[in-house]
């Protein structure tokens, strides 16, 4: 099976659980499933997830 590192990187001044909340949606609308995530402080916070070949096309930049 081939796999490719996508690597998102973003920060907000908002609240953090209500940007972690709207990150785990928006992974989940993209057709993603979240494997794991970890907080590493107040501003960093790193989820890890699967994308199937089916969804991949909903990742595509414009």
């Amino acid at each position: 099976m081939n796999k490719t590192i996508i690597k998102l990187e973003g920060y907000t001044h908002a609240d953090r659980n209500e940007m972690i909340w709207r990150a785990k949606e928006a992974i989940r609308n993209g057709g993603a499933f979240i494997l794991d995530s970890r907080a590493f402080s107040e501003l960093a916070f790193c989820f890890n997830f699967e994308v199937t070949a089916l969804n991949l096309e909903n990742w595509r930049l414009n």
